[in-house]
């Protein structure tokens, strides 16, 4: 296996779990959904189901409008363009059926109810040929794959040259880090173990640090 980089369901298949306004304590939902999903999702509770006003383009549906498991709009697209492929990877999960193309590979399709562990590649089973034509006839409606390819390719050698580039002198790193130091920024406690006193040396005004008040002893 390419790391997690694969099209099988143990590779795309995630939990989703949910709590919140207008879901359903203990229930489990059946109809399929993706993570694209979610912002519709979002949107719909924010909005109370009246928002429209999406700037760009999006996919996915709201987590709370699902269709009936097993019915025509049952049904997800997943793609995946990152490395390790020669060409981009198409994937539609229909009901239980589920095709992978990838135009320089074999086809694939499971049936994921009768075949969960993806072991029966169906493709070339006569039986299966109409759902096969079906389902990649929608895929090749949904996807211009050539347009898709160049402009995987564009962004592949934009990012190639900003990394040329970035090798020359020191080499940043992507991982993020203060340029400060932390100890005289935040509070610690460990120059006074007062966290009061300390934090009055950052106010403006400055406010002098007073001495702690502690209670005298009563006389008996």
């Amino acid at each position: 296996m390419w790391f997690k980089f694969n099209p099988f369901e143990a590779s795309i298949r995630v939990p989703l779990i949910a709590q919140g306004p207008k879901f359903k304590a203990g229930h489990r939902e059946e109809a399929l959904v993706s993570l694209v999903d979610l912002l519709p999702t979002f949107t719909d509770i924010a909005s109370n189901g009246t928002f429209d006003g999406y700037v760009t383009p999006h996919d996915g549906r709201s987590l709370l409008n699902l269709p009936e498991r097993g019915s025509p709009d049952d049904k997800v697209f997943i793609e995946f363009n990152g490395e390790g492929l020669y060409a981009p990877a198409l994937i539609m999960i229909e009901g239980s059926m589920k095709l992978v193309h990838s135009r320089t590979d074999p086809k694939m399709l499971f049936d994921l109810a009768k075949d969960p562990l993806e072991l029966n590649n169906l493709s070339s089973d006569p039986a299966y040929r109409a759902r096969l034509d079906a389902m990649f006839a929608e895929m090749m409606e949904r996807w211009d794959e050539d347009d898709l390819d160049q402009r995987i390719r564009v962004s592949q050698r934009k990012r190639m040259f900003v990394q040329s580039a970035m090798k020359h002198g020191r080499f940043p790193s992507w991982d993020f880090g203060p340029h400060y130091d932390a100890s005289s920024v935040y509070v610690r406690g460990g120059s006074d173990p007062s966290t009061t006193a300390t934090k009055q040396l950052g106010r403006f005004p400055y406010v002098p640090v007073t001495p702690p008040q502690k209670p005298r002893h009563a006389n008996k």
